[in-house]
Protein backbone atom coordinates (compact mmCIF):
# COMPACT_ATOMS: atom_id res chain seq x y z
CA UNK A 1 0.00 0.00 0.00
CA UNK A 2 2.72 2.28 0.60
CA UNK A 3 4.47 1.97 -2.10
CA UNK A 4 1.14 2.61 -4.57
CA UNK A 5 0.62 5.41 -2.47
CA UNK A 6 4.32 6.84 -2.99
CA UNK A 7 3.87 5.88 -6.59
CA UNK A 8 0.76 8.02 -7.35
CA UNK A 9 2.16 11.24 -5.15
CA UNK A 10 5.59 10.68 -7.54
CA UNK A 11 2.54 10.74 -10.65
CA UNK A 12 0.47 13.60 -9.30
CA UNK A 13 3.48 15.82 -8.53
CA UNK A 14 5.02 15.02 -11.96
CA UNK A 15 1.50 16.35 -13.69
CA UNK A 16 2.80 19.39 -11.49
CA UNK A 17 5.95 19.60 -13.53
CA UNK A 18 3.95 19.02 -17.01
CA UNK A 19 1.71 21.57 -15.86
CA UNK A 20 4.52 24.09 -15.14
CA UNK A 21 6.19 23.50 -17.99
CA UNK A 22 2.56 23.98 -20.36
CA UNK A 23 2.30 26.91 -18.20
CA UNK A 24 5.56 28.64 -19.32
CA UNK A 25 5.49 27.60 -23.33
CA UNK A 26 2.03 29.01 -23.22
CA UNK A 27 3.22 32.34 -21.62
CA UNK A 28 5.86 32.71 -24.01
CA UNK A 29 3.22 32.21 -26.83
CA UNK A 30 0.98 35.20 -25.18
CA UNK A 31 -1.48 32.74 -24.18
CA UNK A 32 -2.34 33.98 -21.32
CA UNK A 33 -5.92 32.24 -20.55
CA UNK A 34 -4.23 28.84 -20.59
CA UNK A 35 -1.02 30.14 -18.76
CA UNK A 36 -3.04 30.82 -15.90
CA UNK A 37 -5.14 27.87 -16.15
CA UNK A 38 -1.40 25.53 -16.13
CA UNK A 39 -0.24 27.57 -13.49
CA UNK A 40 -3.52 27.45 -11.10
CA UNK A 41 -3.43 23.78 -11.24
CA UNK A 42 0.31 23.04 -10.68
CA UNK A 43 -0.09 25.90 -7.47
CA UNK A 44 -2.89 23.56 -6.46
CA UNK A 45 -0.47 20.62 -6.45
CA UNK A 46 2.72 21.60 -5.27
CA UNK A 47 0.86 23.41 -2.12
CA UNK A 48 -0.90 19.76 -1.98
CA UNK A 49 2.48 18.41 -1.10
CA UNK A 50 3.92 21.79 0.28
CA UNK A 51 6.79 21.95 -2.28
CA UNK A 52 7.46 25.82 -1.62
CA UNK A 53 9.83 25.84 -4.64
CA UNK A 54 7.22 24.48 -7.10
CA UNK A 55 4.66 27.02 -5.42
CA UNK A 56 6.81 29.97 -5.63
CA UNK A 57 7.46 29.18 -9.33
CA UNK A 58 3.91 28.65 -9.99
CA UNK A 59 2.92 32.23 -8.36
CA UNK A 60 5.52 33.65 -10.26
CA UNK A 61 4.24 32.42 -13.49
CA UNK A 62 0.66 33.72 -12.63
CA UNK A 63 2.34 37.26 -11.50
CA UNK A 64 3.75 37.96 -14.97
CA UNK A 65 0.09 36.76 -16.62
CA UNK A 66 -1.38 39.31 -14.01
CA UNK A 67 1.15 41.78 -15.59
CA UNK A 68 0.43 41.40 -19.32
CA UNK A 69 -3.37 41.60 -18.15
CA UNK A 70 -2.37 44.86 -16.64
CA UNK A 71 -3.99 43.60 -13.39
CA UNK A 72 -1.44 45.10 -11.20
CA UNK A 73 -2.57 44.14 -7.33
CA UNK A 74 -3.31 40.55 -8.23
CA UNK A 75 0.27 40.38 -9.90
CA UNK A 76 1.99 41.74 -6.77
CA UNK A 77 0.50 39.78 -4.71
CA UNK A 78 1.68 36.62 -6.30
CA UNK A 79 4.79 37.75 -7.19
CA UNK A 80 5.37 38.95 -3.22
CA UNK A 81 4.13 35.69 -1.66
CA UNK A 82 6.53 33.94 -4.56
CA UNK A 83 9.63 36.25 -3.21
CA UNK A 84 8.62 35.06 0.52
CA UNK A 85 8.63 31.14 0.00
CA UNK A 86 11.76 31.50 -2.42
CA UNK A 87 13.53 33.64 0.47
CA UNK A 88 13.36 30.86 2.58
CA UNK A 89 15.16 28.60 -0.03
CA UNK A 90 18.88 28.87 -0.77
CA UNK A 91 18.70 28.67 -4.35
CA UNK A 92 19.72 33.03 -5.18
CA UNK A 93 18.92 32.60 -8.46
CA UNK A 94 15.48 32.00 -8.67
CA UNK A 95 15.18 34.58 -5.48
CA UNK A 96 16.48 37.08 -8.02
CA UNK A 97 13.81 36.28 -10.63
CA UNK A 98 11.13 37.23 -7.88
CA UNK A 99 13.06 40.53 -7.54
CA UNK A 100 13.41 41.41 -10.78
CA UNK A 101 9.47 40.90 -11.79
CA UNK A 102 8.49 43.08 -8.79
CA UNK A 103 11.34 45.42 -9.90
CA UNK A 104 9.54 45.38 -13.27
CA UNK A 105 5.79 45.93 -11.31
CA UNK A 106 7.20 49.23 -9.42
CA UNK A 107 8.34 50.61 -12.57
CA UNK A 108 4.98 49.98 -14.16
CA UNK A 109 3.58 52.02 -11.14
CA UNK A 110 5.97 54.48 -11.12
CA UNK A 111 7.72 53.56 -8.15
CA UNK A 112 11.19 54.41 -9.49
CA UNK A 113 13.16 54.00 -6.25
CA UNK A 114 11.47 50.56 -5.54
CA UNK A 115 12.16 49.21 -8.72
CA UNK A 116 15.91 50.33 -8.54
CA UNK A 117 16.28 49.00 -5.12
CA UNK A 118 15.03 45.46 -6.50
CA UNK A 119 17.06 45.53 -9.89
CA UNK A 120 20.23 46.22 -8.36
CA UNK A 121 19.96 43.71 -5.55
CA UNK A 122 19.08 41.41 -8.35
CA UNK A 123 22.08 42.26 -10.00
CA UNK A 124 24.15 41.88 -7.04
CA UNK A 125 22.59 38.34 -6.68
CA UNK A 126 23.77 37.59 -10.72
CA UNK A 127 26.64 39.24 -10.39
CA UNK A 128 28.13 36.44 -7.87
CA UNK A 129 26.53 33.89 -10.00
CA UNK A 130 27.88 34.69 -13.34
CA UNK A 131 24.84 33.91 -15.40
CA UNK A 132 24.92 35.33 -18.66
CA UNK A 133 21.41 35.74 -19.72
CA UNK A 134 20.24 36.50 -16.49
CA UNK A 135 22.48 39.09 -15.45
CA UNK A 136 21.94 41.02 -19.33
CA UNK A 137 18.54 41.20 -18.10
CA UNK A 138 19.06 43.25 -14.99
CA UNK A 139 21.42 45.16 -16.86
CA UNK A 140 18.91 46.06 -19.25
CA UNK A 141 16.17 46.72 -16.90
CA UNK A 142 18.15 49.39 -14.38
CA UNK A 143 19.52 50.99 -17.95
CA UNK A 144 15.94 52.29 -18.65
CA UNK A 145 15.47 53.71 -15.44
CA UNK A 146 19.27 55.22 -15.82
CA UNK A 147 17.81 56.51 -18.98
CA UNK A 148 14.58 58.21 -18.09
CA UNK A 149 16.64 60.41 -15.77
CA UNK A 150 18.69 61.40 -18.73
CA UNK A 151 21.56 59.50 -17.21
CA UNK A 152 22.73 58.55 -20.86
CA UNK A 153 26.19 57.33 -20.25
CA UNK A 154 25.49 54.73 -17.43
CA UNK A 155 22.96 53.77 -18.95
CA UNK A 156 25.16 53.16 -22.00
CA UNK A 157 27.79 51.33 -20.15
CA UNK A 158 25.22 48.69 -18.56
CA UNK A 159 23.45 47.87 -22.20
CA UNK A 160 27.48 47.71 -23.82
CA UNK A 161 27.97 44.74 -21.17
CA UNK A 162 24.18 42.95 -21.44
CA UNK A 163 24.98 43.32 -25.17
CA UNK A 164 28.90 41.32 -25.01
CA UNK A 165 26.97 39.02 -22.41
CA UNK A 166 24.12 38.11 -25.17
CA UNK A 167 26.65 38.11 -27.44
CA UNK A 168 28.79 35.29 -25.73
CA UNK A 169 25.61 32.87 -25.63
CA UNK A 170 24.45 33.61 -29.39
CA UNK A 171 21.16 35.39 -27.81
CA UNK A 172 20.18 36.85 -31.39
CA UNK A 173 16.58 38.12 -30.58
CA UNK A 174 18.01 39.36 -26.99
CA UNK A 175 21.11 41.20 -28.67
CA UNK A 176 18.40 43.04 -31.03
CA UNK A 177 16.25 44.02 -28.30
CA UNK A 178 19.60 45.52 -26.37
CA UNK A 179 20.81 47.67 -29.77
CA UNK A 180 16.72 49.37 -29.84
CA UNK A 181 17.96 50.67 -26.63
CA UNK A 182 21.30 51.54 -27.74
CA UNK A 183 19.79 53.09 -31.16
CA UNK A 184 17.30 55.31 -28.70
CA UNK A 185 20.04 56.51 -26.63
CA UNK A 186 21.55 57.56 -29.73
CA UNK A 187 18.73 59.48 -31.19
CA UNK A 188 18.23 61.13 -27.44
CA UNK A 189 22.33 62.54 -28.23
CA UNK A 190 20.74 63.60 -31.53
CA UNK A 191 23.13 61.13 -33.60
CA UNK A 192 19.37 60.38 -35.12
CA UNK A 193 20.73 58.70 -38.53
CA UNK A 194 22.93 56.31 -36.48
CA UNK A 195 20.00 55.74 -34.38
CA UNK A 196 17.59 55.04 -37.69
CA UNK A 197 20.10 52.72 -38.80
CA UNK A 198 20.31 50.74 -35.82
CA UNK A 199 16.37 50.17 -35.66
CA UNK A 200 16.16 49.49 -39.08
CA UNK A 201 18.09 46.36 -38.44
CA UNK A 202 16.45 45.91 -35.44
CA UNK A 203 13.20 45.93 -37.43
CA UNK A 204 14.45 43.21 -39.81
CA UNK A 205 16.02 40.83 -37.28
CA UNK A 206 12.57 41.03 -35.67
CA UNK A 207 10.58 40.70 -38.86
CA UNK A 208 12.98 37.38 -39.77
CA UNK A 209 12.22 36.10 -36.07
CA UNK A 210 8.81 36.64 -36.03
CA UNK A 211 9.31 38.50 -32.69
CA UNK A 212 5.49 40.98 -33.01
CA UNK A 213 6.37 43.02 -29.73
CA UNK A 214 9.95 44.45 -31.14
CA UNK A 215 8.61 44.72 -33.97
CA UNK A 216 6.19 46.70 -33.43
CA UNK A 217 7.87 48.90 -30.76
CA UNK A 218 10.68 49.63 -32.83
CA UNK A 219 8.14 50.83 -35.87
CA UNK A 220 6.35 53.38 -33.56
CA UNK A 221 9.71 54.05 -32.05
CA UNK A 222 10.58 55.08 -36.05
CA UNK A 223 7.42 56.69 -36.44
CA UNK A 224 8.34 59.26 -33.84
CA UNK A 225 11.49 59.98 -34.95
CA UNK A 226 10.40 60.33 -38.23
CA UNK A 227 7.43 62.62 -36.83
CA UNK A 228 10.26 65.04 -35.25
CA UNK A 229 12.63 65.24 -38.30
CA UNK A 230 9.39 66.46 -40.50
CA UNK A 231 9.39 63.38 -42.41
CA UNK A 232 5.38 62.92 -41.95
CA UNK A 233 4.37 60.31 -44.13
CA UNK A 234 6.81 58.35 -43.69
CA UNK A 235 6.42 58.76 -39.46
CA UNK A 236 2.56 57.82 -40.32
CA UNK A 237 3.15 54.51 -42.32
CA UNK A 238 5.40 53.33 -39.47
CA UNK A 239 2.92 54.66 -36.86
CA UNK A 240 0.00 52.87 -38.52
CA UNK A 241 1.56 49.65 -39.03
CA UNK A 242 3.13 49.33 -35.69
CA UNK A 243 -0.11 50.73 -34.02
CA UNK A 244 -2.41 47.52 -35.84
CA UNK A 245 -0.02 45.14 -34.35
CA UNK A 246 -0.21 46.27 -30.89
CA UNK A 247 -4.29 46.29 -31.49
CA UNK A 248 -4.88 43.52 -33.96
CA UNK A 249 -2.50 40.76 -33.40
CA UNK A 250 -1.59 41.75 -29.38
CA UNK A 251 -4.22 43.54 -28.28
CA UNK A 252 -5.41 40.70 -26.22
CA UNK A 253 -2.91 41.66 -23.54
CA UNK A 254 -3.59 45.09 -21.81
CA UNK A 255 -0.37 45.79 -21.01
CA UNK A 256 0.70 45.51 -24.83
CA UNK A 257 -2.54 47.94 -25.47
CA UNK A 258 -0.76 50.87 -23.87
CA UNK A 259 1.90 50.51 -26.92
CA UNK A 260 -0.82 50.96 -28.98
CA UNK A 261 -2.29 54.35 -27.19
CA UNK A 262 1.45 55.53 -27.70
CA UNK A 263 1.08 55.41 -31.35
CA UNK A 264 -2.86 56.01 -31.98
CA UNK A 265 -1.36 59.67 -30.02
CA UNK A 266 1.14 60.52 -31.95
CA UNK A 267 -1.27 59.79 -35.36
CA UNK A 268 -3.64 62.21 -33.69
CA UNK A 269 -1.22 64.92 -32.96
CA UNK A 270 0.10 64.72 -36.49
CA UNK A 271 -3.41 65.27 -37.74
CA UNK A 272 -3.57 68.05 -35.12
CA UNK A 273 -1.01 70.05 -36.64
CA UNK A 274 -2.00 68.91 -40.13
CA UNK A 275 -5.32 70.45 -39.64
CA UNK A 276 -6.73 66.88 -40.51
CA UNK A 277 -9.29 67.26 -37.18
CA UNK A 278 -11.60 64.73 -38.02
CA UNK A 279 -9.39 61.81 -38.23
CA UNK A 280 -7.59 63.10 -35.42
CA UNK A 281 -10.40 63.04 -33.41
CA UNK A 282 -10.98 59.28 -34.60
CA UNK A 283 -7.62 58.33 -33.31
CA UNK A 284 -7.91 59.54 -30.14
CA UNK A 285 -11.71 58.06 -29.33
CA UNK A 286 -9.37 54.95 -29.42
CA UNK A 287 -6.87 55.81 -27.53
CA UNK A 288 -9.22 56.88 -25.06
CA UNK A 289 -11.52 53.56 -25.36
CA UNK A 290 -7.91 51.79 -25.00
CA UNK A 291 -7.22 54.10 -21.96
CA UNK A 292 -10.09 53.92 -20.16
CA UNK A 293 -10.22 50.05 -20.86
CA UNK A 294 -6.37 49.35 -19.40
CA UNK A 295 -7.52 52.20 -16.40
CA UNK A 296 -3.83 53.36 -16.31
CA UNK A 297 -2.99 57.30 -15.59
CA UNK A 298 -0.24 57.38 -17.94
CA UNK A 299 -2.31 56.08 -20.85
CA UNK A 300 -5.17 59.01 -20.05
CA UNK A 301 -2.41 61.39 -19.52
CA UNK A 302 -1.77 60.66 -23.42
CA UNK A 303 -5.19 61.13 -24.39
CA UNK A 304 -5.56 64.35 -22.50
CA UNK A 305 -2.31 65.99 -23.65
CA UNK A 306 -3.96 65.67 -27.23
CA UNK A 307 -7.24 65.75 -27.15
CA UNK A 308 -6.13 69.63 -25.40
CA UNK A 309 -4.20 70.14 -28.58
CA UNK A 310 -7.28 68.84 -30.81
CA UNK A 311 -9.72 71.63 -28.84
CA UNK A 312 -7.46 74.45 -29.04
CA UNK A 313 -7.27 73.77 -32.89
CA UNK A 314 -10.96 74.01 -32.98
CA UNK A 315 -11.02 76.81 -30.89
CA UNK A 316 -13.15 75.12 -28.29
CA UNK A 317 -12.55 76.93 -25.07
CA UNK A 318 -14.99 75.32 -23.18
CA UNK A 319 -13.61 71.59 -24.03
CA UNK A 320 -9.84 73.06 -23.39
CA UNK A 321 -11.12 74.04 -20.42
CA UNK A 322 -12.18 70.82 -19.25
CA UNK A 323 -9.63 69.22 -20.37
CA UNK A 324 -7.17 71.62 -18.17
CA UNK A 325 -9.18 70.50 -15.23
CA UNK A 326 -8.90 66.39 -15.73
CA UNK A 327 -5.67 66.71 -16.20
CA UNK A 328 -5.06 68.75 -13.11
CA UNK A 329 -7.43 66.58 -11.19
CA UNK A 330 -5.24 63.12 -12.71
CA UNK A 331 -1.67 65.35 -11.28
CA UNK A 332 -3.96 65.50 -7.87
CA UNK A 333 -4.85 61.51 -7.52
CA UNK A 334 -1.31 60.40 -8.85
CA UNK A 335 0.65 62.84 -6.47
CA UNK A 336 2.22 64.70 -9.35
CA UNK A 337 4.23 61.77 -9.97
CA UNK A 338 2.61 62.27 -13.63
CA UNK A 339 5.59 65.53 -13.56
CA UNK A 340 4.69 67.06 -17.39
CA UNK A 341 1.39 66.34 -19.28
CA UNK A 342 2.67 65.33 -23.23
CA UNK A 343 3.29 62.90 -25.22
CA UNK A 344 7.04 62.72 -24.28
CA UNK A 345 6.51 61.38 -20.76
CA UNK A 346 4.37 59.02 -21.70
CA UNK A 347 6.83 57.28 -23.92
CA UNK A 348 9.53 57.23 -20.98
CA UNK A 349 6.83 54.78 -19.63
CA UNK A 350 8.41 52.33 -22.18
CA UNK A 351 11.78 53.67 -21.79
CA UNK A 352 11.80 55.96 -24.70
CA UNK A 353 13.05 59.12 -23.16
Amino acid sequence: MYNKAASNGLQTFGVARCQLRLGQIALKRREVPSAISHFGEARGIFQAFKFDPGTAEALEGLAFADWLRYKLPEARKHAEWSLKLREAQPDQLVISRSLMLLGDLDNTEFHVQEAEARYTRALEIRRGLATERPLAECLDSLSKLYAGRGELDRAELMLKESLKLKTDVDDEIGCAVTQFSLAKIACRRNQIPDGIQSMEKVLAAAREEGNKELSGSVLLFLGFVNRQLGKTELARNHLEEGTKIFLEELGHLKLLKLMAVAGLTILASIDVKENRLTKAEKWIHLAQDLADNTRSKPALQAVYAVRLELCSAQGNHREVEKMEKKIEQLKQETGNVLIEFSLRSFLRTFGWF
